[in-house]
C-alpha cells in the first residue's frame, strides 16, 4: 500500500490540474468537518448512489478552491508580506476555535449574526 501511496502523493503535489483534481477527488479520504457532513449527508439516505453524487460534487467543488490556493502567490504582488498576513489569519482561526471552545463548555455565550431569524438557520461565528 505505501508504494500506491507514495505515487499518489507524488502526482497530487504536482502543479497540474490534474494533481489538484486527484487531490481534491481524494480529499474525501481526509477526516476534517467537511467530509464528516459529506459522509453524513450519504448516511441519512443510505443510497449509495446518494453518496456517489454527493461525494463527486464535493470532490468537483473543492478542486477549484484548490487550484485557486495554490496559484495565489502568483495573483500577488513580489512585496505582500505572505507569511505574515497568513501567520495573522492562522492565530485568527485559532483563536475563532478556542472561543467556540470556550462557548460549548458555556464558560462563554455564542456568537450568533441572526439569533432571532424566522428561518431554521443561523449564523455562528463561535
Amino acid at each position: 500500500m505505501a508504494p500506491l501511496s507514495q505515487k499518489l502523493a507524488l502526482f497530487g503535489l504536482k502543479n497540474s490540474r490534474g494533481g489538484a483534481f486527484t487531490f481534491g477527488f481524494l480529499s474525501l479520504a481526509l477526516p476534517c468537518g467537511q467530509t464528516v457532513i459529506v459522509f453524513s449527508a450519504c448516511a441519512v439516505f443510505g443510497s449509495p448512489s446518494v453518496g456517489l453524487i454527493n461525494g463527486c460534487l464535493f470532490a468537483l467543488f473543492t478542486t477549484p478552491a484548490l487550484i485557486l490556493a495554490m496559484h495565489t502567490i502568483s495573483f500577488l504582488p513580489k512585496s505582500f508580506p505572505y507569511n505574515k498576513v497568513m501567520g495573522l489569519l492562522s492565530v485568527f482561526v485559532g483563536l475563532l476555535a478556542m472561543l467556540r471552545g470556550f462557548a460549548e463548555l458555556s464558560l462563554i455565550s455564542h456568537c450568533i449574526l441572526n439569533p432571532n431569524s424566522p428561518s431554521s438557520y443561523q449564523i455562528v461565528f463561535f
